[in-house]
């Protein structure tokens, strides 16, 4: 084993070397090898037992093929009883099937894969046989093995590929054959630029490379432990990615001195803890707040110390340094500890760091919060430059980026085994750095007084008019900010929703019963739309309470919310009445039915104001848009034609009749298919729709087709080359001269919706990608422009497959377009919806063919749960969900509302297409319907609008727009929520045997016959049966690595659809439960403490801080309500989550006594999970809302719930008899 990088004689950097070596520490410490070889051994013996049981038959055609492989694979592929079955579907010695099949259980087997039947093809059972005598005899000598093995992995066999039989050659000589596979592959190419191979040609050197990195590394001569090692290290740090840490050739990482040890009083002693105990790293040199100055000004105010080099030092700390890099404390050369920049900032803290720090002050005012993860503790010599490194620290340099910090890491874990934990996690933590938490004294610079407030409102306790006064005492949080700034701009919060804007010109303040009351004069009132502060937090510089009535905010933040709230707003508006249809006609919407009831989607009425735009959908019987309008008045009170009492609508008016486009054709528009309206299947009276959807919706309505357009790009302005898709560019239609581009008609018939091809014009001339025009001729200024100019904003939405030039001019539909006739010189050019789709399916067909193939190798899939959900039997669900993933399985996730099984599946799929985006190209998201039918899982026939007469067209739906999507193959995964809602027979149809991994052809035709393709590893090699799948837009391919993810709550396992044998044994179910929530007749109140570590609280405050207060204020008996509920109905703690967020919501009063805002939460988040239950017990679950001295872990506790009101609206919500009825 080589113990120094500079004896290497391998050709990498020092970086990989010292990262593999503690990586190689890391595992001993992780992993139990004994255990490993163990299985490996198992199923090396079952092996060896099979062959022989073949030997002795003389016997070896594709059912003993199969079995082999089969022992091969874990048991999350094919499983310990499925693997025996198959010995005895085989012709071997039934003594030796028996001795294999006792040997094999869920506990053996090393590869994953696929368990597809093998085939030995046209190899003869005598070849077969031979090969694997000689290498089951011990006898043999190394170069006839070694022939053997080349000869193996020379035959053509069917679905048995190189990762297979080099783990059969490794399993029959582990010491000398490796396995190489996807695993050892993507390790070796990462950390060691090695190419593994598992061809004829190259294994034994790919053998000889493996036994090189076994004895650089000082892995046992048994070659399980390093191919273990390669997949523990990519599951460990990024499965089916790099087994490397993220941007690891180019990452950050700085060593910063505490302080100065040439003074009297040394201070690393001193400051060090100061910087555990406040989380930070600092320096000195007072400049005031560093990101007040340019860089130039920096330089300028380092002046006046001594130091060539404190600019510098200034410079990196308040400008370079950024969240989620590694930082290395030192005292000169000696380590103190290592850890990560925390997401807040740089912060200036003037007294802060001195008044804790121990003797005389240090001068230390500028401050990074970091996050300290690994601290030394043990007795060694932590003076660096005596490790032996080849890069050690600078220990003169107050703040410097260093190279050391692979080399460090090796060392303490050598040094101190104890650190390793901490060490490892230290690449997590960069990926995800927390939230810096300082003292209130110790304040980030941006949020340093700016003269922006949020005002909280609706406290009745002084009677205010808003447009004049603002009252507020000083003393409370952000009250003495507002009082110092004197004058400033502010947004009015009330109810979740910021609804008015105003300015400060003045405060008074008065004294009463010793406390100061200030009153701020206000002035330029004004309203706007209401925006919800939880929807446009996540788009806030600043973070902030809702606890305080008074909230600081940068001055960009006051700009983004008045953004939002004074911009117009679009809405789709369901008409059943004719009588308004005409100039000045008005009609007034009512936010209530005739019957009292809230019409669905309350908040869209809110939202209006005059000015905001509405398109008119009839819904009888023309089923289509008909007109526009807009909103003349926003959400007030009035009689109703048909009304004898007011009632709260908004009033809008008739302003333009439109021909019309109807609900079919509005179903097959791109642009739309996210719209809330289809995605709601227009279940809405009013919903809101984004700009482009309206622009989208009347332009189809006044009767403009969408438009299709060439666009050439500008290498120096947009490089299509690293465009990620949503990336909008703004096209000038003048060039810097001032003159009009070519084909400026172009630029002035180009709408929002119309489509886009994009050109790379050199230095390879092919087309790259497509997009939309995102807006039509307007005026800008790009940044590379010095004054505004016209042109289009284009977004750029999906890569294709690059079609050269030379394949273009060779389209046919082409032949007499203005692209060709220009040679492609222009900036925009007009296409046929004909020219357009011609191009778009037409690629280089080899490159379509190699990017189909890379698809029907499934990866390995490891998934991490999301942030905010919480399972006490974590590691029980993963391998259930990784094995059914890996394995091949569909899922249903069942078990009790609100245990997060919508919320899982979603993430597993974002997850996967995060780390494999290249094979899984996202997700689909639906709700299953008891009106479902194969019309709208699978497609049928609807009327063509682009032809005459009664033509009919197969038109797509869900289920197929996984596979191909205009045109192009996709593969995205299917989610279905509440999957038993829906007839199966009746909704799946056809799609029994696809789930199965069967092809079928379905009862419709395009050009040709609709077809279902499944794919799998066997159609690789198959080029024709490729390219016949991509040029042929009537079939769907379904790639080995679809899923399909669905849920199912428990209680509508007897209720709605039942699910059929046939239907479930497609699935494998998974149960997403709730925790036992009592525990020797005591409550677990630590389920929701908000000071554990691990726990649904944690993964609440995790995901919104501003929940810790009232979760602190309530846990105990919130808890005891959960369990209370869950004796009667079962309820998940995603509901538990909604009740917390509503108290949440409630305001301060909360804090004191959480018993109020528990009682509405249960009445409105609680109460409706309750229907269908007896009368009898709902009425007993209301008593035990309020019962006293309940037991918990923590002592017995009292529910503070208004037992009065609880049992009011139960009886009016559940209409339960007066209690004296019963």
């Amino acid at each position: 084993m080589t113990t120094r990088y500079a004896d290497t004689t391998l050709d990498i950097d020092a970086d990989r070397w010292y990262y593999t070596k503690f990586s190689v520490k890391r595992y001993r410490q992780a992993v139990e090898w004994e255990s490993v070889k163990e299985t490996f051994d198992r199923t090396a013996e079952a092996v060896r037992a099979l062959l022989e049981a073949y030997q002795s038959e003389g016997v070896f055609g594709d059912a003993e093929l199969t079995a082999l492989k089969s022992t091969t694979l874990t048991s999350s592929a094919i499983g310990g009883e499925a693997t025996q079955a198959q010995y005895f579907e085989t012709d071997g010695s039934e003594e030796e099937l028996e001795r294999a099949a006792n040997l094999v259980s869920d506990n053996t087997g090393i590869v994953g894969g696929i368990p597809y039947d093998a085939s030995v093809k046209g190899t003869s059972a005598e070849t077969l046989l031979d090969i694997f005598e000689i290498l089951l005899d011990e006898e043999a000598d190394p170069d006839t093995v070694d022939s053997a093995a080349k000869r193996l992995l020379d035959l053509d066999l069917d679905n048995v590929g190189g990762a297979t039989l080099t783990a059969l050659l490794c399993l029959l000589r582990p010491t000398r054959f490796p396995i190489v596979n996807q695993q050892t592959e993507k390790v070796f190419d990462a950390c060691f630029d090695i190419r593994l191979s598992a061809s004829t040609e190259e294994y034994l050197d790919s053998t000889a490379q493996f036994h090189t990195i076994r004895e650089e590394f000082g892995f046992d001569s048994h070659l399980r432990q390093l191919d273990y090692f390669c997949y523990w290290v990519r599951a460990e740090v990024s499965p089916e990615n790099s087994p490397l840490p993220e941007n690891f050739d180019d990452r950050t990482v700085w060593q910063i001195n505490a302080g100065r040890s040439n003074v009297e009083k040394p201070e690393p002693e001193r400051l060090w803890p100061v910087w555990q105990e406040l989380g930070i790293c600092s320096i000195g040199w007072d400049t005031g707040p560093l990101d007040e100055f340019s860089g130039a000004e920096l330089e300028t105010a380092a002046e006046q110390w001594d130091g060539d080099e404190v600019g510098d030092y200034l410079r990196r700390f308040g400008k370079e340094m950024q969240p989620g890099q590694l930082v290395i404390a030192k005292d000169g050369s000696d380590i103190l500890g290592i850890g990560v920049t925390k997401q807040g900032g740089y912060h200036y803290c003037p007294e802060v760091i001195d008044e804790r720090v121990e003797g005389p002050d240090t001068g230390h005012v500028h401050a990074w919060p970091v996050e300290w993860g690994v601290v030394p503790e043990s007795e060694f010599d932590r003076d660096v430059s005596n490790w032996g490194l080849e890069t050690g620290l600078s220990a003169r340099k107050t703040l410097i980026g260093t190279e050391a910090f692979e080399g460090i890491r090796w060392q303490l874990a050598e040094r101190d085994p104890d650190l390793i934990p901490a060490l490892g996690a230290l690449e997590e933590t960069v990926t995800d750095p927390p939230v810096a938490t300082l003292p209130d004294d110790c304040q980030a610079t941006d949020q340093s007084p700016s003269g922006c407030f949020i005002l909280q409102t609706g406290d009745d306790k002084w009677e205010d008019d808003l447009t004049s006064q603002y009252h507020f005492k000083l003393g409370n949080p952000g009250t003495r900010l507002l009082w110092e700034a004197e004058t400033a701009r502010v947004v009015y919060l009330e109810d979740g929703d910021l609804y008015a804007t105003a300015r400060v010109t003045d405060i008074e303040r008065e004294e009463r019963d010793d406390e100061i009351h200030c009153f701020a004069s206000i002035e330029d009132y004004e309203e706007i739309h209401p925006v919800a502060v939880n929807d446009i937090r996540g788009e806030l510089e600043t973070s902030f309470s809702l606890q305080h009535s008074i909230i600081e905010i940068s001055d960009a933040d006051f700009q983004t919310i008045v953004t939002r709230g004074t911009k117009t707003h679009y809405f789709w508006i369901n008409s059943a009445s004719e009588d308004w249809y005409h100039e000045g006609g008005e009609a007034f919407y009512t936010r209530n039915t005739n019957a009292g009831t809230q019409r669905r989607n309350q908040s869209v009425y809110e939202r209006a104001r005059p000015g905001d735009e509405i398109l008119i959908y009839r819904n009888a019987p023309a089923q289509a848009i008909v007109g526009r309008g807009h909103v003349t008045e926003g959400l007030h009170e009035e009689v109703p034609n048909d009304g004898d009492e007011p009632v709260e609508g908004i009033t809008l008016a008739w302003d333009e009749t439109l021909d019309g486009v109807d609900w079919s054709r509005l179903q097959t528009v791109p642009e739309l298919e996210d719209s809330p309206v289809l995605e709601s299947d227009n279940s809405y009276v009013i919903t809101e729709l984004s700009e482009q959807e309206y622009n989208t919706i009347l332009e189809l309505a006044r009767g403009r087709e969408r438009k299709y357009y060439w666009a050439t790009a500008n290498q120096d302005l947009w490089d299509l080359d690293g465009v990620e898709p949503g990336e909008e560019i703004f096209y000038t239609a003048y060039n810097e001269a001032g003159r009009k581009r070519r084909l400026f008609e172009s630029y002035e018939t180009a709408r929002s919706g119309d489509r886009v091809l994009f050109y790379h014009s050199s230095p390879v001339q092919q087309i790259v990608g497509e997009g939309v025009v995102v807006e039509g001729l307007h005026e800008e200024e790009p940044e590379f422009r010095d004054e505004p100019v016209e042109g289009l904003t284009l977004r750029f939405e999906n890569s294709l497959a690059p079609i050269s030039w030379e394949t273009i001019t060779d389209i046919e539909e082409l032949e007499d377009s203005r692209v060709l006739r220009n040679n492609a010189r222009g900036a925009l050019f007009p296409l046929s919806e004909t020219q357009f789709k011609a191009i778009q399916s037409t690629g280089d067909i080899d490159t379509q063919i190699e990017g189909l193939r890379d698809r029907l190798s499934p990866p390995t899939m490891a998934i991490k749960f999301p942030e905010g959900l919480y399972f006490e039997s974590k590691a029980e669900l993963k391998r259930q969900i990784e094995a059914s993933l890996n394995s091949g399985q569909h899922i249903i996730f069942t078990g009790p509302p609100g245990t997060g099984k919508t919320k899982l599946a979603k993430h597993i799929c974002k997850q996967v297409v995060d780390k494999h985006g290249d094979i899984v190209d996202g997700h689909r998201f639906t709700t299953a319907t008891a009106e479902w039918t194969t019309f709208d899982t699978i497609g049928g026939y609807v009327p063509n609008r682009s032809a005459e007469g009664d033509e009919l067209v197969f038109q797509p739906r869900i289920f197929l727009d996984c596979f191909r999507k205009d045109g192009a193959i996709r593969n995205e995964w299917l989610v279905i929520d509440e999957i038993n809602r829906s007839d199966i027979d009746k909704a799946f149809g056809q799609l029994f045997s696809v789930l199965s991994g069967d092809s079928v052809q379905l009862p419709y035709e395009r050009e040709s016959p609709i077809e279902i393709a499944s794919l799998d590893s066997s159609d690789a090699e198959n080029d024709a049966r490729l390219e016949s799948i991509i040029t042929d837009p009537d079939t769907f391919p379904v790639t080995p690595s679809w899923r399909l993810l669905a849920t199912m709550n428990t209680y509508d396992k007897t209720s709605l659809y039942e699910l059929s044998y046939a239907f479930m044994r497609r699935f494998n179910f998974i149960h997403v439960g709730v925790p036992p929530l009592a525990e020797d007749g005591e409550v677990r109140v630590s389920l929701l403490d908000p000071e554990s570590d691990e726990n649904y609280a944690a993964g609440w405050i995790a995901e919104d801080e501003t929940l810790r207060e009232p979760l602190e204020a309530s846990y105990k008996q919130l808890a005891v309500v959960w369990y209370k509920v869950n004796n009667h109905q079962t309820i998940g703690p995603s509901i538990v989550r909604d009740i917390l967020g509503y108290l949440a919501a409630a305001g301060p009063a909360t804090l004191e006594d959480p018993g109020p805002a528990l009682t509405d939460a249960v009445i409105a988040l609680v109460f409706p999970q309750l229907e269908g239950m007896a009368p009898q017990e709902q009425r007993g679950l209301v008593d035990a809302l309020t019962d006293e001295d309940v037991p918990t872990e923590e002592g017995p506790v009292d529910l503070t719930l208004e037992g009065e009101r609880l049992e009011r609206k139960a009886e009016d919500f559940f209409d339960l008899p007066p209690r004296s009825d019963e």
